[in-house]
């Protein structure tokens, strides 16, 4: 035997002593086993921490899951807009680099709670068409707040995971509920109406998301009353909001700066300005 030949078999026999295949052993048997492991303990880790999966996620992003699927048959106006909050505020989560795939996924959930009651809410109405013409200011704001409530509720029985959750409360904060706080106030015929009473039971937006999903959800629904849109209309109203909540403290608790907010104004603009430029007429229409 050569002198490579003895150093190479003595290698071998270091290598391949008993202790060093019983860890090889082991090593092979803990790999096949990890995999079993962290499908048997990913549930407690995500409600540990709070947090879900992208695995996890990935179920409730499917637009054919049993909660979307009944909010577009119950309430399809508000999939509607659903659907083009969820773009919006994907398009902002982009521009300021926020977790664009947990936005999306909230932005589906965040309405499901009308569904409770979707005629109390002005997309699913007729002209002309609204509960709130039989009802007191008071009992119309409480069955506003309580879509968020029933939202929360319905959530959970589908397994919704907590981090999406969060976003049906966080997404209107502890706003007022304006409308019927100001006609209470305006036609009191005495009664003393406490503002608390017209608000959202919060808590407000805790992540830069859904701040993103509180201005996103409310420039939406704004945008469609702008009258002959122009940028500067949009742009206008975009800031008022925004403003609004400010002032109101909405963002008092998460990490949303004067840089973000700038670019979601810019990012929000462009996306509306290309969404509600006004359309050719063609000539059949001529007569309408």
């Amino acid at each position: 035997m050569t002198g490579w030949q003895k150093v190479g078999a003595g290698s071998l026999r270091e290598v391949f002593d008993a202790t060093s295949v019983n860890n090889m052993g082991w090593a092979f048997i803990g790999g096949i086993a990890a995999g079993p492991f962290a499908i048997l303990f990913l549930p407690l880790l995500e409600l540990s921490w709070h947090t879900a999966s992208t695995f996890k996620l990935n179920k409730f992003a499917d637009l054919q899951h049993p909660l979307l699927r009944d909010l577009l048959t119950k309430a399809p106006a508000t999939y509607q807009h659903t659907m083009t909050v969820a773009y919006l505020a994907q398009s902002v989560g982009e521009a300021i680099g926020a977790n664009t795939f947990l936005l999306r996924i909230g932005a589906y959930y965040h309405d499901i709670g009308k569904m409770a009651d979707p005629k109390l809410f002005t997309e699913n109405q007729s002209e002309g068409e609204s509960p709130h013409d039989d009802l007191g200011w008071q009992e119309s704001a409480n069955l506003i707040i309580n879509h968020v409530r029933y939202g929360e509720k319905l959530a959970r029985e589908f397994g919704v995971p907590e981090i999406i959750v969060d976003f049906i409360p966080q997404h209107h904060g502890t706003q007022l509920v304006e409308y019927f706080y100001n006609k209470a106030v305006e036609n009191n015929q005495g009664i003393e109406f406490e503002e608390e009473d017209f608000r959202y039971p919060g808590p407000k937006p805790q992540s830069i998301e859904a701040a993103i999903l509180m201005i996103v959800d409310a420039v939406e629904a704004a945008s469609r009353s702008i009258k002959e849109p122009t940028r500067e209309k949009i742009d206008n109203m975009i800031r008022l909001l925004i403003v609004g909540r400010i002032e109101d403290g909405q963002f008092d608790e998460c990490d949303l700066s004067t840089h973000h907010l700038g670019k979601i104004v810019q990012t929000l603009v462009d996306s509306l300005e290309a969404a509600l430029h006004p359309r050719v007429t063609y000539p059949w229409q001529n007569n309408e």
